[in-house]
Formats: C-alpha cells, structure tokens, sequence
C-alpha cells in the first residue's frame, strides 16, 4: 500500500484532513472559522473548508509569490518533469479524487465525478510535455501563475 492509501484510506479521511484547513507554503495552516461543505444530494455536512481571513489570505498570497519567483526562474524542462509527476500522481488516485468530488458535488462517480477527477490529466501531459520539448530559457516573470 502507498503512503497516501495508507493516509486517506478513503474519501472521508481526506475531507477530515483538510477540516478548517488552508494549504499554505506546502504545509496545513488551520484557520479560526469553517465553513460547512454540504453533498448537495443529500444534504449531509461533509466537513468544513477554510473561511479564511484577510491575513490568511495575504499570507497565502506572499507564500505563493515566493514560490513563483522560484518556479519561474526553473528551466522549462525542469517545470516540465515536475508537472508530469504530479499528473502521474493524479492519475495514480483518480478513483479517490472521483469518490472526494462526488461527495463535494452530489453526483454519481461513474458518471461525471470520475470523468472531472481525469480531466485536469490532459491538461497538465499537455503542459508537461510543452516543458519538456522546450529549449526555452527560464522567463524572468515575477508573476506566481
């Protein structure tokens, strides 16, 4: 079993991992307020998603400029190789990524869940590959996306 099977075992324990939470810097920074995430098919409180306040929100915000500077100052190739394996990585849980969205969005996992948890997949091969065949410079953008 691979470590995010034996950490989320299921899509219950991811919504209660993120309880409140904000992914900030790579790490979970708990926030004061939640806000309840409803399954709009049955009503049931699935968990709580961060409401996060203006400071929380700068501070993501200056972690996620930090980073950028570094992404693009990254050689395209390299960019590339680090999409790619996030997208394998994706790939590898889109059964759990369908389960955790069907839960979010009340609809059935066979017949749209699944086909959204796939779909960011194409996205990102596209891109990966676009790094990986550029012989592009770093860019000089200070933008974070």
């Amino acid at each position: 079993m691979n470590s995010i099977a034996s950490t989320f075992p299921d899509a219950t324990a991811v919504i209660a991992a993120y309880h409140s939470l904000n992914l900030v810097g790579g790490k979970r920074v708990p926030v004061g307020v939640g806000l309840d995430v409803l399954n709009p098919a049955t009503g049931a409180v699935l968990g709580q998603a961060a409401a996060s306040k203006a400071t929380e929100v700068d501070a993501a915000v200056q972690s996620a400029k930090a980073a950028g500077g570094a992404w693009a100052a990254m050689p395209a190739r390299e960019r590339g190789k680090r999409v790619a394996s996030a997208g394998r990585a994706l790939a590898e849980h889109a059964e759990l990524v369908a389960q955790v969205l069907a839960r979010e969005t009340g609809k059935a996992i066979r017949t749209n869940a699944g086909a959204r948890s796939r779909s960011p997949l194409t996205s990102w091969n596209f891109t990966a590959g676009w790094g990986r065949n550029s012989k592009a410079k770093p860019s000089r953008s200070t933008r974070a996306c």
